[in-house]
């Protein structure tokens, strides 16, 4: 899992316009735009994940209270 996802690698900055359109959409009720919206924002999320280091490559300070790079 990774930690503070939400908060690292500019993502606030990337995911609230994100969201903003996906609501947009759903408060003009235009099904296609928002998930054309929704859509967008997970492929970002998925972009950036895949840039992250596996669990297994974070330094132990980096990894949850009482994880190992094992489990």
């Amino acid at each position: 899992m990774v930690d503070n996802f939400a908060d690292r690698n500019g993502r606030p900055g990337v995911s609230l316009p994100e969201h903003l359109a996906i609501i947009d959409a759903v408060c003009a009720h235009d099904p296609e735009a928002a998930e054309q919206a929704a859509r967008a924002h997970l492929r970002s999320v998925i972009k950036t994940l895949l840039t992250l280091p596996a669990a297994g490559d974070r330094p132990a300070s980096r990894r949850p209270p009482g994880r190992t790079a094992t489990g």
